[in-house]
């Protein structure tokens, strides 16, 4: 629906882990528009773990039309995450050159 994404901590852990674990499904049916997908993590733990995840599986899977940023911040809390972020995303996000 969207061009541009941004998540700040998301809730990947939700469901138990369900969409975590059928992302390369996802992956397959993945539209052929481009689309850019910048994501943060923090150091809430149940957070942090499933969000280092789906960077594995993006980097793995390297889906097309897909360009994506993860900012892995070990030093922020769920809380802090999206002030200590929140440029960076937006400006990421907006460069597509």
């Amino acid at each position: 629906m969207f061009d541009f994404y941004i998540e700040f901590d998301p809730s990947l852990w939700w469901n138990n882990k369900q969409l975590i674990k059928t992302a390369k499904q996802h992956f397959t049916q993945f539209p052929a528009t481009e689309k850019r997908l910048w994501f943060a993590g923090s150091n809430a733990k149940d957070i942090s773990r499933t969000v280092g995840k789906l960077a594995a599986l993006l980097k793995e899977e390297n889906p097309q039309n897909l360009q994506w940023r993860y900012s892995d911040k070990p030093n922020e809390k769920h809380n802090t995450i999206f002030r200590a972020t929140e440029e960076n995303a937006i400006i990421w996000s907006l460069n597509t050159k």
